[in-house]
């Protein structure tokens, strides 16, 4: 019995301690400007000594100006679940008065709108629910951080103030979404997200109940393949001041392919930023099955494809595709192959054709967004022509089937 009192005795002693240097943590980030640090340190004292909750008002107090509802009886509470998800995405919330967003809220971003800040981005959600908005912030730092890697630090440009901040809406419907007018960019029925050069925005509605493409893919995804489109056209400098190919020039399958690559490339799991080297990404898993039924893109045929031939592609006919890495079977129609394939393709070249490889395709990839131009891509890409290609293709789909 005596053993079990100093036991309970020093539990109690290690609680207490614990509380204090997380409370003491807490004031120190609050000290600092970083309040939602500080009430997640909180949080986790309260959690130290079970039944022993922090005040109220010590959570109040850490609600920061630009908070949504800020004084209103439900803040506190509302702020101990944004906090969390603020501090995993290293966000902040700002006020319609932030300096990046000037002359943008226009209706419907001018009402019933939060507005966070990331390292990386400037979200404008009409959602206001931390449970759906905050893991979209989260995926949306850690593409922009992936995909930097991938290109090197030193082919990014910098983010030097909030101009160089990545303009993100998200509306709550897909009826806004499409009605929305945007400057030279109509976003098409099926889409549940796009980006706009011409106004240097991404766009987003949050899908119905079931609402994603023929593999499954939802609003988390596209957010990443949106963001891919919208960061190499913004601060890459590999895409240089030219104003790109052209729909009529062929190669656009480098454009939705990096962006298909890195979107699922982010779904493996884990923490932190993903290397971006799975081979069991649905895009390749697709396209493996499909060719093993001699479906889908050859590979020379699907790099001579223009920006106006890929729209003009359909969703028919399709053909039924069971993925390996998933054991579910899909619906996938031409379009649909031509994004699997061009992911695919983009895999392979970056992690399976060595250094060289992955300098060939980046250097592809700069030459269609300045609008250079790369000749048959069977040679551009380091293989001798487009047969030795198609041939290389097919192997390595074979090889991961």
């Amino acid at each position: 019995e005596r053993a079990a009192r100093e036991a309970r005795l020093r539990l109690a002693e290690a609680r207490a301690a614990a509380r204090a240097a997380l409370e003491a943590a807490s004031a120190w980030c609050a000290a600092r400007g970083m309040p939602a640090a500080a009430a997640v340190l909180l949080e986790d004292a309260a959690r130290a000594i079970p039944g022993s909750p922090i005040p109220a008002e010590r959570h109040a107090a850490l609600v920061p100006p630009e908070f949504p509802g800020r004084g209103s009886p439900e803040a506190a509470d509302l702020w101990r679940r944004w906090a969390p998800v603020l501090a995993d995405a290293d966000a902040a919330f700002v006020g319609p008065d932030h300096p990046a967003l000037r002359g943008t809220l226009r209706p419907p971003w001018d009402r019933e709108t939060i507005h966070l800040a990331t390292p990386f981005l400037l979200l404008s959600s009409r959602v206001a629910d931390p449970g759906l908005v905050g893991p979209l912030l989260v995926r949306g730092e850690r593409t922009l951080r992936a995909l930097e890697g991938l290109l090197g630090a030193d082919q990014v440009i910098p983010v030097r103030d909030h101009h160089d901040l990545l303009d993100v809406r998200l509306h709550r419907t897909r009826e806004e979404y499409l009605a929305e007018r945007l400057v030279s960019a109509f976003p098409m029925p099926w889409s549940s997200g796009c980006y706009s050069p011409a106004e240097g925005s991404s766009r987003f509605f949050v899908p119905e109940g079931g609402d994603a493409d023929a593999l499954g893919r939802g609003l988390a995804q596209t957010l990443s393949h949106e963001l891919v489109h919208h960061f190499l056209d913004r601060r890459w400098k590999g895409k240089g001041r030219g104003l790109g190919s052209g729909e009529r020039a062929a190669g656009y399958w480098c454009v939705e392919g990096i962006a298909r690559f890195v979107e699922d490339q982010m779904d493996r799991p884990g923490p932190g930023i993903p290397r971006l080297d799975d081979p069991t990404a649905p895009c390749v898993d697709a396209s493996a099955q499909a060719a093993a039924a001699g479906l889908g893109f050859r590979a020379g045929a699907l790099t001579a494809i223009s920006g106006r031939e890929f729209a003009a592609l359909r969703d028919e006919p399709r053909a039924a595709v069971r993925l390996r890495n998933t054991a579910v079977t899909r619906s996938v129609g031409p379009r649909q192959f031509f994004y699997e394939n061009s992911g695919a393709l983009v895999f392979f070249l970056l992690h399976r054709r060595g250094e060289r490889g992955r300098e060939d395709f980046l250097r592809y990839l700069s030459n269609h967004y300045s609008g250079r131009a790369n000749g048959p891509a069977g040679i551009a890409l380091g293989f001798g022509g487009d047969a030795a290609m198609d041939a290389a293709f097919a192997e390595f789909l074979r090889s991961v089937r």
